[in-house]
């Protein structure tokens, strides 16, 4: 009897590869990666693991074509000391302003209050390596 493939979420299939969930789900929108929709979710065939834009993007070549605009992949980060607003800091990034303030509230992000009681979050999250997955492309 025939094994049949196992199938992996975009979750797990982010977890296991190490790109985004939303970048996963662009390039099955793209047809770059093989997956079905299924009940509204995507199912991505585990062989697909293995597919050359996987490898070439986990190894770092030449993003794989993956990248869509000509916009920088992250943007310009000031030196020390650069603070932004939770808006802004939710617009570079893909967490919600609920997120960016739930996060600084919980000490996963670094930042301050200023005198009006606003989080200001500090620039030097967009360089720790645990959040460049967060950051638009």
């Amino acid at each position: 009897m025939a094994e049949q493939e196992k199938f992996l979420t975009t979750g797990e299939f982010s977890t296991l590869t190490g790109i985004s969930a939303s970048v996963i789900g662009r390039m099955l929108r793209e047809g770059k990666l093989k997956g079905v929709k299924s009940s509204g979710k995507w199912k991505i065939p585990e062989s697909e693991l293995q597919s050359k834009i996987i490898q070439s993007k986990k190894k770092g070549e030449a993003q794989a074509g993956l990248k869509t605009s000509q916009e920088p992949a992250q943007p310009d980060i000031s030196p020390a000391g650069k603070t932004y607003t939770v808006s802004e800091f939710a617009e570079m990034t893909y967490l919600t302003e609920y997120g960016v303030e739930q996060w600084l509230k919980s000490g996963r992000l670094t930042g301050q209050r200023n005198e009006q009681g606003e989080w200001l979050v500090d620039a030097r999250n967009l360089k720790n390596p645990q959040f460049k997955r967060l950051i638009r492309e």
